[in-house]
């Protein structure tokens, strides 16, 4: 049972007993002592039983999110943990993080559950200060290939600029070869959609892909064909057409 959970019981109940006790102490021969007592009692019983319930409503959605998420191979440094378990601590990590737990009717609970698998998924905001010198697409690189599952593994990456309005350019070594790709100039934005270009250089059947954009951030991960056909199935999950961009 998570801190946040614990505390909210004990409120419920505390503050049933504490009417109670206020009924007793201060009006104790009212005829309505005793019964105003047994009725905060049983309200603080059943808030408790209704608060758990919702919890553990909770904790079994997530879990079994959690379940549906292992068979497609996330959370594979966590293969000791349970399910349950597993829940209960990125649940509380949230808590502390967010002041509240992951809802897992929420119209993004998926992708806050994925977020705390930091070697599947990049979750960032896309206003990153691109600027010249700031070497931003140099490390957002290296986030890719931290969360390709070996698939992508660029080395000697570099980032230039003609000015600071662009063209830009990003060189690195893939597989011996060295490679060359030009970002967009947005302001200060990443421009993600060179995650088109990079899936051109990948030989595997994994590729990049960026969960349907809804506000600034990008949530980005490497998957197969059938993990992405089971996640549009399962999860109703929608992406960005890649597969349009063949002119970029």
């Amino acid at each position: 049972m998570s801190n946040s959970l614990k505390a909210r019981l004990f409120g419920a109940l505390f503050g049933s007993s504490l009417l109670a006790l206020f009924m007793i102490v201060l009006r104790p021969y009212d005829p309505l002592c005793l019964p105003v007592s047994f009725l905060g009692g049983i309200i603080g019983i059943i808030l408790g039983a209704l608060i758990n319930n919702i919890y553990l409503n909770r904790q079994k959605s997530l879990f079994h999110s959690i379940k549906e998420f292992r068979d497609l191979d996330f959370f594979r440094d966590k293969e000791d943990i349970s399910d349950e378990k597993l829940a209960e601590m990125i649940n509380e990590e949230h808590f502390d993080l967010f002041g509240e737990e992951i809802n897992p009717q929420g119209p993004f609970s998926d992708l806050l559950l994925l977020a705390y698998d930091k070697n599947r998924v990049w979750w960032e905001d896309t206003e990153a200060d691109v600027l010249n010198g700031n070497n931003v697409y140099i490390e957002f690189m290296n986030d890719l290939s931290r969360i390709s599952m070996g698939v992508f593994s660029p080395s000697e990456i570099s980032e230039s600029w003609v000015t600071d309005e662009g063209p830009i350019a990003i060189e690195f070594k893939l597989g011996g070869e060295k490679i060359s790709i030009n970002p967009k100039y947005i302001d200060d934005y990443i421009d993600v959609e060179i995650i088109s270009d990079i899936n051109k250089l990948i030989p595997s059947e994994k590729k990049f892909e960026l969960y349907k954009p809804f506000d600034q951030t990008a949530f980005i991960l490497m998957l197969s064909k059938n993990e992405k056909i089971q996640l549009q199935k399962k999860r109703g999950w929608e992406f960005f057409p890649f597969e349009m961009m063949e002119n970029r």
